[in-house]
């Protein structure tokens, strides 16, 4: 039985929604019986998506088929408009919990990121880095490079800053993950069409070292891009 907070309306905003958090996570052990109550806004609680969103971080495991229900559903019935912090809690519990990495191995299924994706686009909301990361990292600990680097390239579509695409390189490397050639010919382009051909370098040196074939002119784009930026030295 989850323990509800009486209203007070001294209370802010923020400190109500960090007491709510508190409570549900007290009572979280006792939902075992029936997981919806545990996402289910206690009457005296005013629903907001602030408060829906507090409910959804208390719950550690959320079941990959109860993610149309709380995500679809259910802020139709509690009129809530759901925003990017509700898809990103649902993403990074999933990644905790090791539920994505399972649902991503089974073929001919949609992952659950991908129906949480197409959740967030109907709803027209567009994924950010936030949404990205967490499935980045776990393709990255699983050494599913080529994967990770794909997701890069789409945030990259999407707007997303070029930083990002480089963290994630390097954090390849922290993580003993050896970029293959796939890396490479998807990085590089990405990294060229947004002005940075100095870490364009960087890709090519590395490649070269690990005697990976590169087109050679996606390396003369990042000579002329040198070139243009007065950086004879390094070209």
């Amino acid at each position: 039985m989850i323990t509800t907070i009486p209203p007070e309306s001294s209370l802010t905003s923020s400190s109500n929604t960090r007491r709510l958090r508190t409570s549900v996570s007290l009572s979280a052990s006792s939902c075992s019986t029936s997981r919806r109550a545990c996402l289910t806004p206690p009457a005296v609680c005013e629903r907001t998506r602030i408060s829906f969103n507090a409910l959804l971080s208390a719950c550690y495991e959320l079941p990959e088929d109860m993610i149309s229900e709380f995500l679809g559903e259910m802020p139709k019935k509690l009129s809530i408009k759901l925003d990017i912090v509700s898809y990103t809690i649902v993403i990074k519990r999933l990644c905790q919990t090791g539920q994505l990495d399972s649902v991503l191995a089974v073929e001919n299924r949609l992952s659950a990121a991908e129906k949480l994706w197409r959740l967030m686009e109907s709803n027209g909301i567009r994924p950010d880095v936030r949404s990205y990361n967490p499935k980045i990292r776990l393709l990255v600990a699983n050494k599913r490079v080529s994967e990770a680097i794909r997701l890069l390239e789409e945030m990259e579509r999407n707007g997303d800053n070029v930083d990002q695409s480089k963290r994630w390189y390097r954090e390849m490397g922290l993580k003993e993950c050896a970029p293959d050639q796939v890396t490479f010919l998807l990085l590089l382009p990405l990294v060229c069409a947004k002005g940075d051909f100095s870490f364009g370098l960087e890709l090519c040196k590395e490649a070269i070292a690990r005697y990976y074939l590169v087109d050679t002119a996606k390396v003369q784009r990042v000579v002329d891009g040198l070139l243009l930026k007065s950086k004879r030295e390094e070209a």
